[in-house]
């Protein structure tokens, strides 16, 4: 990366936090991607166990995800809508975002009175190289959600016994 980026965090209520994820969303989703605004936005975005990261640096807001704990298992977390403008692809900012969403995934299984979670995503076809870079298993079978070719993917966190 050529410039310093940091990654902030910000909760359902922080009304600023979530437009400014919401702004790259729509950049890279709506405008680039096609995707329908109004499937783009949802419920998830405002649940309490949802966090918003969104990595900038001096020059503007760079890429976002959003973690979200799974209502119904205590191990898995969800990364969705993960997204980095096109002229930061390539400077690290989607492993920084990665991290930082793993490192959120774990404190919410400390939370939850575990030292393990699994990290659960549905990764657009064309990225599942990215994933796999980052130890992700990445799914054998495509399936289209919004239009556009995805796949499951997973990763272990937290310590092995």
């Amino acid at each position: 990366m050529d410039r310093p980026v940091k990654i902030a965090a910000f909760w359902p209520d922080d009304e600023a936090g979530i437009a400014r994820a919401r702004a790259i969303r729509v950049e890279v989703f709506v405008d680039e991607y096609g995707v329908i605004e109004e499937l783009d936005a949802d419920p998830l975005d405002t649940a309490p166990n949802t966090v918003h990261l969104v990595a900038w640096d001096a020059s503007g807001d760079l890429g976002t995800a959003r973690v979200v704990a799974d209502a119904d298992r205590d191990d898995v977390v969800h990364f969705t809508r993960v997204a980095v403008r096109a002229e930061a692809r390539v400077r690290g900012v989607g492993r920084a975002l990665m991290h930082r969403c793993e490192e959120v995934a774990l404190a919410v299984g400390r939370r939850r009175g575990l030292d393990r979670v699994t990290a659960d995503l549905s990764v657009m076809d064309h990225a599942a190289d990215f994933y796999r870079a980052a130890g992700y298993t990445v799914g054998a079978e495509a399936y289209i959600q919004v239009r556009i070719p995805h796949r499951r993917a997973h990763k272990l966190l937290g310590a092995v016994t």
